[in-house]
């Protein structure tokens, strides 16, 4: 889809133009939500939860044309790199933001366990990327483009349940763990197998 998309960007569109653009769709989207809900708690207006969703996916999306642009126009450099990298840095703090208002863990233990699990993945792939020079996106066939569209589902399916959603109990999990698992759970046992995958 990346490869077919690329063709149509004007080629006088700078590739950090494209990698900036997707950070402020998304920080718009967390300020928005943030205004209605500062506890992280409560439900906010549907429209914002379908436009997180669909931020979210303009983000990767453009996160995946950036690279393709500047080397289709010749304009790869250090300094670019430096820029996408540090932009999919606040990305990563903004999205654990948004996952914690899904989860409605407020201020708590649990936010900044959301966080540090959010900024271990990321840092633990970039330091491995110093020594390695291949930055690893994926644990096999599961990687950042799947994390994605989890936490749209996630947030999809926060707009039409409601609040109740971060603790409903998932029966069928349940029952087959003999172990409560909720959405809250759900995210941390998430969070932790890929940290620990990364490590």
């Amino acid at each position: 889809m990346w490869e077919c998309m690329v063709n149509y960007i004007p080629m006088n569109i700078a590739p950090n133009l494209i990698t900036v653009s997707g950070l402020l769709l998304v920080m718009f989207g967390l300020s928005a939500m943030l205004w209605e809900d500062p506890t992280m708690t409560e439900q906010v207006s549907t429209w914002i939860y379908v436009y997180l969703a669909t931020a979210l996916f303009i983000y990767q999306t453009l996160d995946s044309l950036d690279g393709k642009q500047a080397r289709r126009t010749g304009s790869s450099s250090v300094l670019g790199e430096l820029f996408d990298h540090g932009c999919d840095a606040v990305v990563s703090l903004l999205l654990a933001i948004i996952i914690c208002h899904v989860c409605s863990y407020g201020a708590s233990i649990a936010t900044g366990i959301c966080i540090s699990f959010q900024f271990g993945i990321f840092t633990v792939f970039t330091f491995e990327k110093r020594f390695t020079y291949v930055l690893r996106t994926s644990i096999g066939e599961f990687g950042t483009i799947e994390m994605h569209y989890i936490y749209m589902l996630f947030i999809l399916l926060r707009a039409y349940f409601g609040p109740d959603f971060a603790t409903a109990d998932v029966e069928f999990l349940s029952s087959l763990f003999h172990f409560s698992f909720n959405v809250q759970n759900i995210m941390s046992i998430i969070g932790l197998f890929t940290l620990l995958n990364g490590v």
